[in-house]
């Protein structure tokens, strides 16, 4: 029994004492109401027995020569104690004083009483009769109605005396459940006694483990205040705050590696994009670029294939940077559009990840040979929906999700570095093509200078020359005139 079960035994305890509570009123009501019902017995065992004998003692002083009133005196007593008792035989018999102990003489349902009560009617009416009548018998017919009428009263004394006899009993049994209760109440809290000073001892074992598990959680709070959440919690798993402290150092673990995948990205994005400003040589920028990538996303090797178009008609991918590749196999590789996962990466323009590289496409080799990579990752160097290359990276180890986001990101920088590099490269050939073209266009000025000052050179010699023919034929033709006038 513990305490779980204790209350059961309270509800128990309190319906038996409510049960013998209800008995022993019960017992001292009835008893009292049995000493009432004794005393209007008694009253109306008096007041019949007062009608016989006042009946009969008016009848004995007439007979000896007294004046008596016999109707008034001797049938009017009798009368009023045959209707008394014809009123109680019919259940009509509402007499006040009879009524003050609580007892109803006509509730009484047996037939002895019945029978009583007739045989006391019949005897008062015979008695009645003989009176009127003279009869010599009369006298001998009081004694008759005297022990009818006894009989009747009789009969009452005994229902209520079996009635009291109950009530004593149930009394003396109210008496012995009282004890029996008093007697549980003591064995069970003897018993609870026990079971406490039991539990107790529980108790005190079960607050120095609890007090030994408060330290060994708070020595784990502590820990995970102070940033260490290897600090494991031995208890047993339907610990509700157990669960909830080891979910919360869950939860900081995620927070704690997600915030160190934050800065490790934007220290990422911060160190490519530092390279991507110095980017002088081109050549270089990406020999420098493609091995800060392998190194950052602890690649095995990479490469970057930057797209060539200089010819519109023949446009295809070339391997214009590599770490780690093996230079027999990439070296100065150059790959058609479409052609191979590098070709697909750059024609569909979405990334290739695979966990499952087919054999012979790649192997990285060091001084132990060459070994298929587990991971291999082609990424489209994409910039405003154009796509101006694919990166490549391979690794013995799988590429996890937040490292391929920053891949896309790094490809998203480089494409936009590449582009600039394209339009500075576009630029500076418009640039020197206006260059060449304006010192042409100078040179042809010169010389087309050159060419007016001559022409005007010319046209003077010419000129002059013209002027001189004029001269000579004014002067030949002034001959011409003096030789014919002669």
């Amino acid at each position: 029994m513990g305490f779980s079960s204790l209350p059961k035994q309270i509800v128990a305890l309190a319906l038996s004492a409510l049960l013998v509570t209800g008995l022993v009123i019960y017992v001292i009501i009835h008893l009292m109401a049995s000493d009432g019902k004794v005393n209007s017995i008694t009253r109306l065992s008096d007041l019949l027995t007062g009608y016989t004998q006042l009946a009969e003692h008016n009848f004995t002083q007439k007979k000896e020569g007294k004046t008596i009133d016999v109707a008034n005196d001797i049938i009017t007593p009798l009368e009023t104690e045959k209707i008394l008792l014809q009123q109680i035989a019919d259940g009509t018999f509402t007499h006040a004083q009879f009524q003050s102990g609580g007892i109803n003489f006509n509730a009484s349902k047996s037939e002895d009483r019945k029978e009583q009560l007739k045989e006391a009617i019949v005897a008062i009416g015979k008695l009645q009769d003989q009176i009127k009548t003279n009869d010599e018998k009369t006298a001998t017919q009081f004694p008759v109605v005297s022990t009818s009428v006894q009989n009747v009263i009789t009969g009452y004394k005994n229902e209520a005396a079996d009635k009291r006899a109950l009530l004593q009993t149930l009394g003396w049994i109210s008496v012995v459940l009282i004890v029996l209760f008093v007697i549980t109440v003591l064995v069970l809290v003897n018993r609870q006694l026990a079971i406490s000073r039991k539990e107790s001892s529980s108790n005190k074992l079960l607050i120095a483990e609890e007090s030994k598990r408060v330290e060994q959680l708070t020595q784990f709070i502590e820990a995970m205040a102070s940033g260490n959440y290897n600090m494991q919690i031995e208890s047993d798993a339907k610990d509700e705050l157990s669960a909830t402290l080891i979910s919360m150092r869950n939860k900081l673990i995620n927070n704690a590696e997600e915030e160190k995948r934050r800065g490790w990205a934007s220290t990422g994005i911060a160190n490519i994009s530092g390279i991507l400003r110095d980017s002088g040589n081109a050549a270089e920028l990406y020999d420098k670029v493609i091995k800060f990538l392998v190194k950052y996303t602890n690649s095995n090797q990479g490469g970057l294939f930057i797209l060539n178009d200089d010819d519109p008609q023949d446009t295809y991918l070339d391997l214009i940077a590599c770490y780690a590749y093996e230079r027999k196999k990439f070296l100065n590789k150059r790959i058609g559009i479409g052609q191979g996962l590098v070709g697909q990466c750059f024609m569909e323009r979405e990334e290739i990840h695979l966990t499952e590289v087919p054999e012979e496409y790649i192997r990285i080799t060091s001084g132990l040979g060459g070994e298929k990579p587990q991971s291999l990752l082609m990424m489209p160097l994409k910039t405003n929906e154009k796509v101006f290359g694919v990166l490549e990276l391979a690794s013995f180890q799988l590429y996890p999700p937040h490292v391929v986001d920053l891949v896309a990101k790094f490809a998203e920088n480089i494409a936009s570095t590449i582009s600039n590099i394209k339009i500075n490269e576009s630029t500076r050939i418009l640039l020197e093509q206006t260059q060449q073209q304006a010192e042409e266009m100078k040179a042809q000025e010169e010389e087309m200078r050159q060419n007016m000052e001559e022409l005007s050179a010319t046209q003077e010699e010419m000129h002059r020359k013209e002027q001189e023919y004029i001269s000579r034929i004014q002067e030949l033709e002034a001959q011409s005139n003096l030789s014919v006038k002669v």
